[in-house]
């Protein structure tokens, strides 16, 4: 080490759950000019590491076991450090340290695994988005597999953002017992008498597709005035709910 570079916190994840929660948050991450969007945020805190990423309209977070000191930052360019860390296999050791005085300050996040090991520049956690406030009104917990596949039955009769003025066209609608999409030229509904939605509400097709990186048995979902959250236990998915109205099927279609 330089006299410039001070020692800093060290932390220790497994390295392959490190790596596939890094592939999983950066799902939601979007071309941006802005550089705290297009990172990963890392921290190490009561013997857990918390990863979440945001695009502002849905926040993914994932946390994993950890051990050592606490430490917290944005880790920039996360797809090629996710590529990095696969080389990785079993207690991966997370070390944050700062180079440099002044406006030449810079963090950098080193990794070492075995006889391996790599460093990526790091961003300070003050920069990041703070994820909104979040009190749900309404809770369900329903198995996972038949969520997803209802939500993907009917989100292909969806149009992509941007496409329609009726923002209702490019979402899938949760309502009472149903999963739909409807675009203005295609109607998707899947019913199941079992699950009963506890508050109607929209999602943007965008939001409703990343559901897929749910993978446990069961999901609980919360319903906030303006946020919904899929939580499986690992990892959950907060997105903004569409501020239309669920489409009311039932009076539609002719008896």
């Amino acid at each position: 080490k330089t006299e410039e570079e001070k020692s800093g916190m060290t932390s220790a994840v497994d390295a392959r759950a490190f790596s596939e929660g890094l592939r999983k948050v950066s799902k939601v991450l979007e071309r941006s000019c802005i550089p705290c969007l297009n990172a990963v945020f890392v921290e190490v805190k009561d013997g857990r590491c918390t990863l979440t990423g945001t695009n502002l309209g849905a926040w993914v977070t994932l946390e994993l076991p950890a051990a050592g000191d606490e430490l917290s930052c944005l880790l920039g360019r996360p797809k090629d450090v996710e590529r990095a860390c696969r080389h990785f296999d079993g207690p991966l050791e997370l070390e944050l340290s700062e180079a440099g005085q002044g406006d030449k300050a810079q963090l950098r996040m080193k990794m070492r695994c075995g006889s391996r090991a790599a460093e990526f520049e790091a961003l300070p956690a003050e920069d990041r988005p703070v994820r909104p406030e979040f009190e749900g009104m309404y809770q369900l917990t329903m198995p996972t597999k038949p969520l997803l596949e209802r939500v993907e039955r009917a989100r292909y009769a969806t149009m992509k953002p941007g496409q329609s003025r009726r923002e209702s066209s490019s979402c899938v609608q949760f309502n009472g017992n149903q999963v739909y999409a409807l675009d203005g030229y295609r109607l998707a509904c899947d019913s199941d008498p079992s699950v009963v939605f506890p508050a109607p509400f929209l999602i943007s097709t965008d939001a409703a597709g990343l559901l897929k990186l749910l993978d446990g048995e069961q999901t609980t979902l919360r319903i906030g005035a303006r946020y919904v959250c899929f939580q499986d236990g690992i990892i959950s998915v907060m997105v903004r709910r569409a501020e239309s109205r669920a489409y009311d099927l039932e009076s539609a279609i002719p008896r």
